[in-house]
């Protein structure tokens, strides 16, 4: 074949349109969660939801179940160039889109840079793996349930779980030790904002601060606003401030809180005698939609529950063999969740 310039020049064409569509993976650009290409962002979730910013310069996108093509934009409906999360998507039958239960999903996006693939099952593997949390403790997220797994190694001497509101619940103190895996929603949902903590102490005399909040907002899309408000570094004694009042501390002020719903309510909460024997009195402000009111054991379980609207409830505990007990208290409402511990002395 004789090599004209047109023909060269026809063959540089066709070669440059190539490698402009060439296909790439998605790399992970700020760990542990966050995945960009050609400055388009990605921040992908354990509960397989996806925060997706594209950039001006995407033409086409398209997303996959396996080999099979599920949606094509701009085909399926304008590409939506403000940042949004998949959850808000719907299928082509018109129902929310939930990638957590369609099994191998991944999503193509077409750019100058070329093709971007991003497997979102192999990136939930990939970052949802246990959090080491000092002396081969690991946590790992569990969003569905508002829950952490917590596993915790021999090594491990003392824990203690920093309850907002000011509860302390002190391992091996209030109860033995519990010793491998078990989760926090045998004692809790934690909702987004309440910053729970988990201070591990070691054999080796460490001593590691653990946010379970920062974790759920850093893996689960329906925490995602709530991270890093309390540093992580702060002294015990100054634990019970830091944490009271839930979501409503203000950013950038350790030990501040701001006066709102949850934190005035939480001022009128009083349970007495604590100590108590035979008789526990719970107080609350008055609530249109009332209060639940639960008596757990250390291990999560609903002793004792109650329906109150506020004012002062008395609550027969003669029952309860001596030892370390929750009073837990939620309004209906949803705007106020309460923990306190109770010691129980026969």
């Amino acid at each position: 074949m004789k090599l004209t310039l047109k023909t060269i020049f026809t063959f540089w064409i066709v070669l440059m349109t190539f490698q402009s569509y060439s296909q790439s993976q998605i790399q992970l650009i700020n760990p542990p969660n966050e995945f960009g290409f050609c400055g388009s962002t990605f921040k992908v979730y354990c509960d397989g939801t996806v925060d997706i910013d594209y950039a001006s310069n995407v033409k086409r996108v398209k997303v996959f179940i396996g080999g099979t093509e599920l949606l094509d934009f701009p085909e399926d409906g304008p590409i939506n160039y403000d940042p949004f999360n998949t959850s808000e998507l719907n299928d082509p039958f018109g129902n929310p889109l939930d990638l957590s239960v369609l099994g191998n999903i991944w999503i193509q996006v077409y750019t100058p840079c070329g093709i971007g693939e991003l497997n979102i099952r192999d990136a939930v593997d990939r970052i949802c793996v246990p959090v080491e949390g000092g002396c081969g403790a690991t946590f790992e997220p569990d969003c569905e349930n508002g829950a952490v797994i917590v596993n915790l190694p021999l090594d491990v001497t003392r824990y203690k779980v920093f309850i907002p509101g000011g509860t302390v619940l002190d391992f091996p103190d209030d109860a033995p030790i519990i010793y491998g895996g078990f989760s926090t929603a045998q004692f809790i949902t934690i909702q987004p904002g309440e910053n729970y903590w988990v201070q591990i102490y070691c054999r080796d005399g460490s001593v590691t601060n653990f946010s379970l909040r920062d974790l759920l907002s850093e893996y689960c899309s329906e925490y995602s606003n709530y991270r890093g408000i309390i540093p992580y570094q702060v002294y015990e004694n100054e634990f019970n401030q830091s944490i009271r009042g839930g979501d409503d501390i203000e950013i950038n002020s350790p030990i501040g809180y701001s006066k709102t719903i949850q934190q005035e309510r939480l001022d009128r909460v009083n349970v007495f005698p604590n100590p108590a024997k035979e008789l526990v009195n719970v107080s609350m402000p008055f609530s249109t939609t009332g209060y639940s009111i639960e008596v757990l054991n250390i291990n999560g379980q609903i002793l004792n529950q109650h329906v109150s609207q506020g004012g002062n409830l008395e609550l027969d505990i003669e029952n309860l063999v001596s030892g370390i007990y929750v009073i837990k208290i939620q309004s209906i409402d949803g705007l106020f969740h309460h923990a306190e511990k109770l010691k129980v002395i026969k």
